[in-house]
């Protein structure tokens, strides 16, 4: 096979290799840069020209596939992606699928190059060659949420709306992973429900979409939506009340906000840029804010970014809400602990145990619990949190807390200490791994 770049598979074994690999990825970027005339070819496009767009395109596919087949790019092992995000979030959704075999990475150039292939051949509607672009374009991308959309544009201009043309832009919103993606999912989708004449569900969609990009396409629908039913049905259209958008969307199943997928590929990328400026962090919150309308989501992106105080605001929205929510009640205690508010996170983690029994969940419970007391130089409780936690599952971290506790009274003379000392050293000793537990 003719070989373009360098291949570099990976097999990930462990976190730390993990995030290894996405900072050398986020670092050698911009090193693989190949320039096409992409510049030259959205200003024909936007001239109405897309003839010489579409010259200047195959010209620089020809140079692209010489000696490389369609069944080569099929197989090669490389991705195309939009950008360092978006390379996390596929790393993301492999992991998510149990497939921990990463792929090469290349430049963003050769997905961009079928993808402003297809988006010419719709201009000059040939669709079936649009088709075969589409199809290349999410070979080297397969999470790219515009060529998904740009597919979707296609059944459109065919009058294809079926199944799938609905599973597409549900694809598509599974990987928008910025605001301008994530309306333009919700006004295809709108689009799909004009068709279907559900009327009030359209409005209510494109209506949502301004939260995420005021765009005049989703106004002007709108417009056609209410004048489209007054005249086929001969009486005015009841515009649903912004405080009822939401509930429609919720009754017909269609998502409130970016998908998990997203949030856990951004979270991958900040943890592997260290050395993002502080109006770098600034734009990717406000991004990941708008995506995620919810206090618990809004919580947690504020929890990353290490603004604890902002994200027990949002869980205290939560909690008013829902007082029973375990998850916002354990974030409160993450975050006022990291605030060394320590009373404040034992209150909370004390309310965990009555809110979540779920062994798993119990177990970092007590781990927290365990450093909560620590913290405030309660250690016998803390010595009792961390055995109850080597209970259900050995942890080199808790073993280290209890070092801790020892090293910190090793010296005292008190009777209760030396008592302590002992029982510490006999949970080390009971619960630690011993060479014979190992299998060679």
């Amino acid at each position: 096979m003719f070989k373009l770049f360098p291949q570099k598979s990976i097999n990930i074994q462990t976190e730390s290799e993990w995030n290894d690999f996405v900072h050398k990825f986020i670092a050698e970027k911009s090193k693989l840069s190949l320039e096409l005339k992409f510049e030259q070819v959205d200003n024909l496009i936007n001239s109405n020209q897309p003839d010489k767009a579409l010259n200047i395109l195959l010209k620089l596919k020809r140079e692209f596939e010489k000696g490389l087949s369609f069944d080569d790019i099929e197989n090669y092992d490389a991705l195309s992606f939009e950008d360092s995000v978006e390379f996390c979030m596929y790393c993301e959704y492999m992991k998510s699928n149990n497939n921990l075999k990463y792929t090469t990475y290349t430049n963003p150039s050769y997905y961009k190059l079928y993808y402003k292939l297809a988006y010419v051949y719709v201009e000059l509607k040939q669709y079936d060659k649009a088709k075969e672009a589409i199809r290349v374009a999410l070979k080297w991308n397969p999470i790219s949420s515009k060529a998904l959309i740009e597919y979707a544009e296609i059944l459109k201009k065919e009058n294809s709306f079926n199944d799938e043309y609905l599973t597409t832009i549900n694809k598509a919103f599974k990987f928008a992973y910025t605001p301008e993606l994530l309306a333009r999912c919700y006004r295809w989708l709108g689009y799909y429900y004009i068709e279907k004449k559900e009327y009030r569900l359209a409005f209510a969609i494109y209506r949502y979409s301004l939260f995420f990009e005021k765009h005049d396409k989703a106004i002007h629908e709108m417009e056609y939506i209410i004048q489209i039913y007054q005249f086929e049905n001969n009486e005015q259209f009841e515009i649903p009340k912004d405080d009822e958008i939401k509930g429609i969307l919720i009754e017909n199943n269609i998502q409130l906000m970016a998908d998990a997928l997203v949030f856990a590929g951004y979270k991958a990328f900040l943890n592997a840029s260290p050395k993002l400026s502080t109006s770098q962090l600034a734009y990717y919150k406000s991004i990941l804010l708008i995506m995620h309308p919810n206090y618990g989501m809004m919580g947690l992106i504020c929890q990353i970014f290490g603004d604890y105080q902002s994200a027990i605001s949002h869980y205290n929205e939560v909690i008013s809400i829902k007082p029973k929510e375990a998850g916002a009640c354990y974030n409160l205690a993450l975050c006022n602990f990291h605030l060394k508010k320590f009373q404040e996170a034992l209150d909370y983690t004390n309310k965990l145990f009555e809110l979540d029994e779920q062994e798993k969940n119990i177990a970092v419970n007590y781990s927290l619990r365990g450093k909560c007391y620590k913290e405030l130089q309660l250690y016998n409780e803390a010595v009792d949190d961390f055995e109850e936690r080597l209970k259900i599952s050995y942890s080199s971290e808790i073993i280290q807390e209890l070092s801790s506790i020892r090293e910190q009274i090793a010296k005292s003379t008190e009777e209760e200490d030396v008592q302590l000392l002992e029982k510490i050293k006999a949970i080390i000793e009971k619960y630690s791994p011993k060479i014979k537990d190992f299998h060679i």
